[in-house]
């Protein structure tokens, strides 16, 4: 049920900004109804302050609320084609002036289709069934048609969207509400963060209006011993803080501070004490055990709450008295903030601006342009158009702008139980005019959201609060991953540094001792001077931290006390339980020794008895059994004696049989060699013919051509000298050219026959040669042969003497 109505108010009251995808833009109170046996009984649900100008303006990269989204995503069904929010997908939600302004109208990782289908799941749970669903998407399609339309004198259409969200919530208390009153409840606040924009208007100065008060009241009321710090992860959707008492869940995504108020009357009456008293007797405590400490200064915001909301002169005021003027402006009431509150130290007037202001809050400055602040506190509808809409044929719109004197003439409500102190004007959704008659009795935005929250402040001081503070890890919304600076920043705001600063254990000296006395060696404490002396304690102390902490920072000593930081306690106790542990295993060792060896000498004794009884068996056998024995023993020595003749005899046998084989292979490889060497001196014999007949040719070739030349030559010889005789005779003319010829003749002749002269020296030579080789050959060839000849001689006698020794054996 809780989830089913978060989902409901993320649709209507959420919206995508620069700091969260689903920022919650309204605050809402949760009152869950208990009986006198604990048991819940019902729940009532409470908003503030919705932002009703988000829908019809949008910042860049920010986007409406998730409802018209969804809508548009679900165009193409049956229910919605009636709403021409477009037939096909080429008409897209970017063409409705109130969803394309941010100029990125979707968000990563969500599917607003399917969002749609658990918001009509809300919706029908809470008694919203399908008929009034229709007219409730009608209405919110109406806005987003309206917002096409150029009309000269503008229209704020944005109370058209908080009219619908009234009428949501007033069905979710009809449906959650029981007719009796509770015996006790738990109330949930669920409120705005700060908020620090590119653009800051009306809604968040409410909004750090009331983070101011909510702060106030965290730094001045605190139950002992109750304080929880979330350090939120944006992928985490739930947190869940434990009390003393409950077990709350609330949502944190986009939220910065969430109350838990539990209110119980059987401990209205219990005594708190204040977050700086706790401070005070802390440091009273460490100057009594002369422990250095630095003073803490505390931060007080309430100069800054009573510029916001002080009479008469407080911002609220003015921009009230403003709003009841004739001609009053935005800049009217500027100029009066410039002149009433320049003194104050957290107001703060621009530089380089006439229309904006600047206010210093516990979390930073923020600047406040002051266009559109009194349309927004007087948050007035034009009563025509009320007038124009009650008249309307459509039932379900005209009964949700009747003001609540008409609604209640149709039907009674039932008022929902309100905390001491609160009133049923908290959370007025509806603004509309009664008549002209009234509108200077009509409360302002501003001075309702300011007496809700004194309501709220009177309710959280007379009830037990618990406290979650939501810290934001990073500006862009990624998943684990912690901005240091942006994180200490919020921390610092929040007063938790102050906490944590001075949140030191002190231990008495005996009590520490007594508990972590094992980390130290027994001879180095003395625990026979204990009785006499007890300082014997803080020297042991002493002796304990020395040695386990490195850090000198992490702890000191008091006089009666030892004090330790947070993690220093976790390291001694790590410290301890390691300790411990290795006495654990040390003691579990010994006992396993000795039950082993207990086991084993068990063991020993039952066998050394059984072979005794068994020896004993054997000996009272008698002689027939001894002689049996006797017999077995000799065959089995027999019978291995026979054995080794046999290892013996074949092994004798196996060597003759190698020994006969072996002869037979060496007599075989004499013969194939003896057979070799044989055809080997009858090529080399063959050789040595041929090179004699190759010399004897040769010879005779070279002599025969050689005289073939000499016959050439002297031809060519007598040839020639009768041409020249002849032609010396008769051509006297030419005996230069005949010289000429005749020594080239020459020449060529004496070439002929020096080539001749040589070869023939060659052929000499060479034959010379080969006779030489012819010769050394023969010899090596002959001696060889005699060699092998004397060899085989002797193989041949061996053979016959191995035959002959073969053939008498």
């Amino acid at each position: 049920m809780a989830k089913t109505l978060f989902s409901l108010q993320q649709a209507f009251g959420n919206a995508k900004t620069t700091q969260n995808d689903n920022s919650s833009r309204f605050g809402k109170y949760i009152q869950l109804d208990y009986t006198k046996q604990n048991t819940i009984m019902g729940a009532f649900l409470r908003t503030y302050l919705l932002e009703k100008s988000r829908v019809v303006f949008q910042a860049d990269n920010e986007r409406s609320y998730h409802i018209f989204y969804q809508l548009c995503s679900a165009r193409n069904s049956e229910e919605m084609k009636p709403l021409s929010l477009g037939l096909t997908i080429s008409l897209h939600q970017d063409q409705f002036h109130y969803l394309n302004q941010g100029k990125n109208s979707y968000i990563d990782g969500i599917d607003d289709s399917k969002q749609f289908q658990e918001t009509k799941t809300a919706l029908n749970i809470f008694g919203i069934f399908q008929n009034l669903q229709i007219q409730l998407y009608r209405v919110l399609a109406a806005i987003l048609h309206i917002g096409n339309i150029t009309i000269l004198d503008s229209i704020d259409e944005s109370e058209s969207c908080g009219i619908p969200f009234a009428f949501i919530v007033e069905f979710i208390n009809k449906n959650l509400t029981r007719g009796s009153s509770p015996a006790r409840f738990i109330g949930i606040l669920d409120i705005y963060g700060f908020e620090i924009f590119d653009r800051n208007s009306f809604e968040q100065l409410c909004i750090n209006y009331a983070n101011e008060k909510l702060q106030q009241q965290y730094c001045q009321r605190k139950e002992d011993g109750i304080e929880t710090t979330a350090y939120k992860l944006i992928k985490l959707k739930f947190y869940h803080p434990q009390s003393s008492q409950f077990n709350v869940t609330a949502e944190s995504d986009e939220i910065d501070i969430q109350l838990m108020l539990n209110f119980i009357p059987h401990i209205l009456g219990h005594v708190r004490n204040s977050l700086q008293q706790v401070f005070v007797l802390e440091q009273e405590e460490y100057s009594r055990e002369e422990i250095d400490w630095k003073s803490i200064d505390f931060y007080d915001n309430q100069p800054c709450i009573d510029l916001i909301e002080g009479k008469p002169l407080g911002i609220l005021s003015l921009l009230d008295e403003e709003c009841r003027m004739p001609n009053g402006s935005d800049k009217s009431w500027v100029g009066k903030l410039y002149d009433e509150c320049q003194k104050q130290q957290h107001f703060i007037k621009p530089k380089f601006s006439n229309s904006a202001f600047l206010i210093s809050h516990f979390a930073g400055k923020v600047e406040y342009e002051c266009e559109g602040f009194l349309d927004k506190n007087r948050d007035i509808v034009h009563e025509e158009l009320i007038e124009v809409v009650k008249d309307s044929d459509d039932a379900y719109v005209a009964e949700m702008f009747l003001s609540e004197e008409e609604r209640s003439g149709k039907s009674k409500k039932r008022q929902a139980p309100m905390p001491p102190g609160t009133s049923t004007s908290i959370g007025k959704a509806s603004t509309t005019e009664v008549s002209p008659a009234s509108k200077h009795l009509k409360h302002t935005v501003g001075s309702q959201f300011r007496d809700s929250l004194n309501q709220l402040m009177n309710a959280l001081n007379a009830t037990t609060p618990h406290y979650v503070r939501c810290i934001k890890p990073n500006r862009n919304k990624n998943p684990s991953f912690f901005d240091k600076e942006h994180v200490t920043q919020q921390l610092r705001a929040c007063g938790v540094y102050e906490t944590i600063r001075i949140s030191t254990l002190g231990w008495p000296y005996e009590e520490f001792f007594l508990r972590f006395r094992v980390l130290i060696n027994s001879k180095d404490i003395g625990f026979l001077d204990l009785t006499e002396d007890p300082s014997v304690y803080k020297t042991s102390c002493i002796k304990i931290i020395q040695r386990i902490m490195q850090d000198e920072e992490a702890y000191k000593f008091g006089k009666t006390k030892l004090f330790l930081r947070a993690n220093a306690l976790a390291n001694m106790e790590k410290c301890l339980s390691d300790r411990i542990l290795a006495c654990h295993i040390l003691i579990q060792k010994i006992i396993r020794g000795y039950l082993s060896r207990r086991k084993y000498k068990q063991v020993k004794q039952s066998v050394l008895l059984l072979q005794t009884f068994a020896r004993g068996f054997l000996a009272r056998r008698g002689k027939t059994a001894f002689l049996h024995t006797y017999r077995l023993a000799k065959k089995i020595r027999r019978t291995r004696a026979a054995i080794k003749i046999q290892k013996n005899v074949r092994a004798f046998i196996c060597q003759r049989r190698y020994q006969r084989l072996r002869a037979s292979v060496i007599r075989l490889q004499t013969l194939i060699r003896a057979h070799n060497a044989r055809l080997h001196h009858g090529k080399l014999l063959r050789n040595a013919k041929v090179v004699v007949i190759q010399r004897h040719f040769k010879g005779y070739s070279a002599r025969r051509k050689f005289k073939h030349i000499k016959e050439t030559v002297l031809f060519l010889q007598t040839c020639g000298r009768g041409l020249l005789a002849r032609k010396f005779t008769f051509l006297s003319t030419s005996r230069i050219a005949e010289d000429i010829r005749r020594e080239r003749a020459a020449k060529k002749i004496q070439k002929i026959v020096r080539t001749f002269i040589s070869q023939r020296k060659y052929q000499r030579l060479r034959s010379w040669v080969i006779q030489f080789q012819a010769f050394i050959r023969g010899r090596k060839a002959r001696l060889h042969y005699g060699t092998l000849h004397r060899r085989a001689k002797v193989l041949i006698h061996v053979l016959i003497s191995c035959e002959y020794v073969s053939y008498s054996i």
